[in-house]
């Protein structure tokens, strides 16, 4: 009886730190990162990298800022992609799973997809 009872305790402690264990993806898209482009849409250099950083802006939210300048990019969670809505229509879409950005340039169409890696 008492084995019963040492291994139910096991178990609920067990289950415990299961419930208690933070999803693999909590932190994505949370600090500094390095975009290598991996498809330049036909315009831009493949291999080319550069640093953007991301900072929470609220629930589902995150605000991307990068070295080159430019204005501050809100990202919205929908479903297992970050999504940037542009002026014009255009997303930039990062799956939060594989950190694949994927966008479609303006001048030309094509898809410009990056992968980002956390520094």
């Amino acid at each position: 009886m008492k084995s019963l009872a040492t291994l139910s305790a096991a178990l609920v402690l067990a289950s415990a730190g299961v419930a208690m264990a933070a999803p693999a993806w909590a932190d994505d898209l949370n600090g500094s990162y390095t975009q290598t482009i991996i498809d330049g849409g036909g315009r831009m250099k493949v291999g080319f990298t550069s640093q953007v950083t991301y900072t929470p802006c609220g629930s589902g939210c995150v605000t991307e800022t990068s070295e080159s300048g430019g204005p501050p990019l809100e990202y919205h969670l929908q479903g297992d992609d970050y999504i940037y809505v542009a002026p014009d229509g255009n997303t930039v879409t990062i799956n939060r799973n594989t950190l694949l950005k994927t966008g479609k340039l303006r001048t030309t169409g094509g898809l410009l997809v990056q992968q980002l890696t956390k520094n």
